[in-house]
This record gives structure tokens, C-alpha cells and sequence, in this order.
């Protein structure tokens, strides 16, 4: 089994697009369809934030009512992105969902789209949007440095994410799968998720989105 990993930023509001991308070349390379995606979702927290995305849309345009509407809609569809956008190539690929049955805080939850709006609110910190490309692009760059650190100590959930991969491919294990997770969860610490894999013998493909 190759499992090709794309490691993404949670928050950065191009990496719907650009994921999406990454799977074309999949398909422009011949590959047949994958035998999963992996998430790093609960699939009743997923499917409950994307039914909020229209409510996410209407406090988006309060925040800016200058917001284009193709700007609008990626910054609508960047909440939990990770949990559908492989759909647009691959509809009909089941999914792994790797924190299935964890829950989170009540508080962080009931909070979550006024969480996000404010963080997004602090990437731009004040600017207006004059240059639409600039006002994105600046909100992708501040949310890469704010994820960025030094110490990445794998907990838990790499071991618990290496368990479900490891679970799905014995059913599959010459086909190639997908997982989209955070960058740290695919990086070469030992223990990681990725790490884990690898030491049972499962080839990782890992892209850095």
C-alpha cells in the first residue's frame, strides 16, 4: 500500500484549492481511484459543521460586505474543508474518518464559527480589501507562521490515526489510499503518524501542501 499523505495548515483557506489540485495529478497520472480518504475529522462533528457553512457564509459577509463572491465561497467552504474536498474528484471513494469518536469541548464546538471568523479576522488584522488575491494570499501566510513550530511532540492521536490506517488497509493492500492531515502528523518525528506507518511497512507519499 502507498499511502499518499497531504499534509495541510487546518486554517489556511487555500489549502481546500489547493488539495483539490494535488488530487488532479493523481488522476492526470492514471492512477485509478484510491481505496480511501483518511480525515482528521469525527464524522457526526464533520457532517454538522459543513450543514453550518451557509450560516459561517451569512457571518463572513456581516464581517466583509465588500467580499467577492468567488471570495466568498472560498473562504465559506475552507470551514472543515479536510472532510469533503475530495468529493469534486473522487465521489464516490469511502472515507476514513481518523478522530471518529472524539468530542470535543461543548463550549469550543457551540463556538467554532465565530472561533474561526475572529481568527480569521486577526490574519488580516485591519486590512482592507482593495486586492482581493493580496487579501487571501495574506491570510494563507499568517496562518503558516502561526502554525509553525519548533517542538512537535506526537501524542495520542498518531498512534490512534495509525491504528485506523492500518485497520483499512489490511482490506486493500496493494491499492494506494489518501490521507489529508495536519503537516506535523506526516512529518518524519518519530512517533508520528507518518513514522508509525512506515515502520509497518507502509509506503508514505507525503506532500506538504
Amino acid at each position: 500500500m502507498t499511502l499518499h499523505i497531504a499534509g495541510i495548515t487546518h486554517f489556511n483557506p487555500l489549502h481546500r484549492d489547493r488539495f483539490q489540485a494535488w488530487l488532479r495529478t493523481k488522476k492526470h497520472a492514471g492512477l485509478d481511484g484510491p481505496a480511501f480518504f483518511a480525515t482528521e475529522w469525527d464524522s457526526t462533528m464533520f457532517a454538522k459543521l459543513r450543514d453550518q457553512r451557509p450560516l459561517f457564509r451569512e457571518l463572513l459577509k456581516a464581517e466583509w460586505p465588500g467580499l467577492s463572491p468567488h471570495l466568498l465561497e472560498v473562504l465559506t467552504l475552507s470551514l472543515a474543508y479536510e472532510g469533503d474536498a475530495h468529493v469534486s474528484e473522487y465521489p464516490n471513494t469511502p472515507t476514513v474518518w481518523l478522530d471518529e469518536g472524539r468530542i470535543p469541548d461543548e463550549g469550543d464546538f457551540e463556538n467554532y464559527l465565530q472561533n474561526r471568523l475572529a481568527l480569521y479576522r486577526s490574519f488580516v488584522n485591519g486590512m482592507e480589501i482593495t486586492d482581493e488575491k493580496a487579501f487571501l494570499t495574506t491570510m494563507s501566510e499568517v496562518s503558516e507562521r502561526r502554525a509553525a513550530t519548533p517542538a512537535f511532540v506526537p501524542g495520542s492521536r498518531d498512534d490512534i490515526f495509525a491504528q485506523r490506517i492500518l485497520e483499512r488497509i489490511e482490506g486493500d493492500p496493494d491499492q494506494w489510499a489518501v490521507a489529508i492531515v495536519g503537516k506535523l502528523h506526516g512529518s518524519e518525528t518519530p512517533g508520528s503518524m507518518r513514522m508509525q506507518l512506515q515502520e509497518h511497512g507502509v509506503v508514505c507519499d507525503v506532500t506538504y501542501l
